[in-house]
This record gives C-alpha cells, structure tokens and sequence, in this order.
C-alpha cells in the first residue's frame, strides 16, 4: 500500500500495470505459392526463426506470438498474389506499458520448399536458415543476436544487407549463403562473422561500423582480400595470415591460386579487428 500511494503521485502512474500476457497462433498450409515474402517490422519483440524439421509435406508457415497486450498489439496478415505468398507482421504500440517487465516474442517456422524474401526488423533475434531457400534477407536487429547458415543455401541470395545499430551480433558459417555481395552496418558493438561454408567463385563483403570490435572467422581453402579501414588490426596471428601487398590491402598466401575467393572492405569509425583463418 505505502509502494502505490508513493508512486502514485508520480505524473503518468496509471499508465503503469502488470503485462497481460496474450498470444496469437497462425497456421497456413502450403497451397500455389511459388514464392513466400515475409515482412516483419516488430523493434519490441525478440524473433526466433527456423525451418520445418523432417516432415514430408511441411506447412507453409507457422506462427506464435505472445505479447504484452498492455504495450503491444501484433497485427499479422497473409495474401497470396500471383502465386507469391506475403506475410506482414507489424505492431502497434500503445501508452500504456508493464510495470513489470515482459519480452514479447515472435516464433516463425517457414517451409523448405519455396524461396523466401525475408524484410526483418526486430529487437533481440535467433534466425537460422540452415536448410531454407533464402533469396532475399534484409536484417534489422539490435541487442543479442545470432543469423546462422549451418548448410548451404540451395538458391542464389540476390540481396544480403545486416544491420546492427547496438549489442552483440554473431553470424555463423556466412559462406553458405550464396550470396555475391554481403553488406554489414554496425553501430557499437561486439560483432563476429563467420564466412566459412561452401564457397564457389568471387564473393564480395562490404562492412562498416561505427565502432566496437570485430572478429573475423575465414576459411583457409578461400583466397582472401582484405582493406581495413579505420579500424586496427590486434595479434600477431593476423598479420603473420594476411600479407599487405598495396594501399592497405592484405591478402592470403594462396590468393593467386585459387579459384573461389574472397574481398573484403571495412570501413570504420574506430574499432579493434581480430582475424582467424581456420
């Protein structure tokens, strides 16, 4: 009694109540659709992703979500034009918030068999596309995130673009997207990413960052080509990988005879990088 008269003379107080926990579940069959595009803007939930596990003729897609109904209202729609389906998930925010804390969160499991244009804007996220068709993922994240290719992308990824304005970003086995250009925009952070995976030809990877500290992880089998900028090398393990050859350019011993490489160009405010090559 004496915790609520005190803050109850606080100016907005009774905008302030426990979460009312409520959630949503869609379920949509696979039906004509040739392509699935997901449109994802929800800065307050945490987003998990995956595809379906082995089952013989997998839905299209399938949602939970649960939410703080105080806070948030999710508004999930579907349409299927010209045999492309189109998922938009947006929320709407309202006055009111939780005086005890509650994270929403978003739960979406995607079908195999169908390539997928991925528009994503969350807070925290874990998406795994191991074993989807991606030929499209635009990622905006913030806070503890992870984005995983654990086997190659059997399609051509067109459009590749990350952002991360603040947290921790890991990205795992990059390679295996299938991507030819892959941009990254950080703002302060702790980022890791990981291009080993299946390579095939020239590959291109543009990173710029506002600050922070970045690791790395390249496979060995790839030629590699790497301008820093902005931002300083730690370890000797670096150098001693990477030789400079011109203009603040460094390269790997084996740039020149192999086939399937990769260029890299960083461009940053301040920062430390920290290079492995396994």
């Amino acid at each position: 009694m004496i915790f609520f008269l005190l803050f109850s003379q606080i100016p907005g107080f009774t905008q302030f109540r426990a979460p009312e926990i409520d959630s949503i579940t869609k379920h949509i069959s696979l039906a004509n659709e040739q392509k699935l595009v997901v449109e994802a803007d929800i800065s307050s939930f945490r987003l998990e992703l995956k595809r379906y596990g082995t089952v013989r003729e997998p839905p299209l897609l399938n949602a939970k979500i649960k939410y703080d109904s105080v806070s948030v209202m999710p508004v999930l729609k579907y349409q299927i034009k010209d045999r492309v389906g189109e998922l938009s998930i947006q929320e709407e925010k309202k006055e009111g918030s939780g005086i005890f804390g509650f994270k929403n969160t978003c739960e979406l499991t995607l079908t195999p068999k169908i390539p997928l244009c991925l528009e994503l804007s969350s807070g925290a996220s874990n998406i795994d596309l191991s074993g989807l068709k991606v030929a499209k993922l635009n990622l905006e994240t913030s806070g503890k995130s992870t984005l995983c290719f654990n086997s190659p992308n059997p399609v051509k990824c067109e459009e590749l673009y990350i952002s991360t304005q603040i947290g921790n970003f890991r990205g795992e086995y990059l390679g295996n997207a299938n991507f030819d250009v892959f941009h990254f925009q950080g703002g302060i952070g702790l980022y890791t990413l990981d291009f080993r995976g299946e390579f095939s030809g020239s590959r291109r990877v543009e990173i710029a960052m506002g600050g922070g500290s970045l690791k790395l992880i390249l496979p060995k089998e790839v030629g590699i080509r790497l301008k820093p900028t902005g931002i300083g090398f730690v370890g000797a393990g670096s150098k001693l990988s990477l030789v400079e050859v011109e203009e603040g350019w460094y390269e790997s011993q084996n740039w020149d005879t192999t086939g399937n490489k990769l260029i890299i160009h960083i461009d940053s405010s301040f920062g430390i990088l920290r290079v492995k090559i396994l």
